[in-house]
């Protein structure tokens, strides 16, 4: 299957055989070094959406996120593993709207922001900039959801059938590299949308 073409790429025949022991797979499969050296990115990202829930409740008073069962679940999803093709970064971008932009509560940001008529057509990366500008007007808060806004549009490329080539171009404009594997791709995904997190959440402190 994949996971074992992807093993044996990365580590039966890795591109520095100098640097051998120093291929993540190998390290987490073979050496059992990952989990007890390092926190990967899905561990990272994890613990900032749950660090952006509370102190975003601190600030608020309301709740982010909304109460249910699916939720660590569609935060267990988005994993790199998902992207071992490009399709698959689409899935895992995907999965990345579904542990965050999904799962906020559109209800309690719109109580929280309190225009009806400002926040009526807003869906919830909208409404939750919004909040942010209400929270503290001195935010640049287009700046702080653009993370968010990219994923969307990695999200989109499966809907807009694009050709290989525009497939490309939109991921350089997301600053995603081509010249890596998909799976590593996966994981510099990941690993932006962590950056964005903690970006927001040191905004918010």
């Amino acid at each position: 299957g994949w996971a074992k073409d992807l093993w044996r790429r990365e580590n039966i025949r890795p591109e520095d055989l100098s640097d051998y022991k120093e291929h993540e797979l190998f390290r987490n499969q073979m050496m059992c070094e990952f989990l007890h050296a390092e926190e990967s990115p899905e561990q990272i990202f994890s613990r900032r959406i749950e660090e952006l829930g509370k102190i975003f409740k601190k600030r608020t008073g309301v709740d982010l996120w909304q109460n249910i069962d699916t939720g660590d679940e569609a935060v267990e999803k988005a994993s790199r593993f998902v992207s071992r093709a490009d399709r698959g970064l689409v899935m895992l971008a995907k999965f990345i709207l579904e542990a965050l932009a999904e799962r906020m509560s559109s209800s309690n940001l719109k109580a929280y922001i309190a225009d009806d008529e400002a926040t009526k057509d807003l869906k919830s990366i909208g409404l939750f900039e919004r909040a942010l500008s209400k929270l503290d007007a001195s935010l640049n808060a287009a700046a702080l959801v653009q993370f968010l806004r990219n994923v969307n549009l990695v999200r989109q490329i499966d809907s807009h059938l694009m050709s290989h080539a525009d497939m490309e171009k939109r991921l350089k404009k997301v600053h995603l590299p081509l010249d890596v594997s998909s799976f590593e791709r996966g994981a510099q995904l990941i690993e932006c949308v962590n950056n964005g997190l903690t970006t927001l959440i040191k905004s918010l402190k």
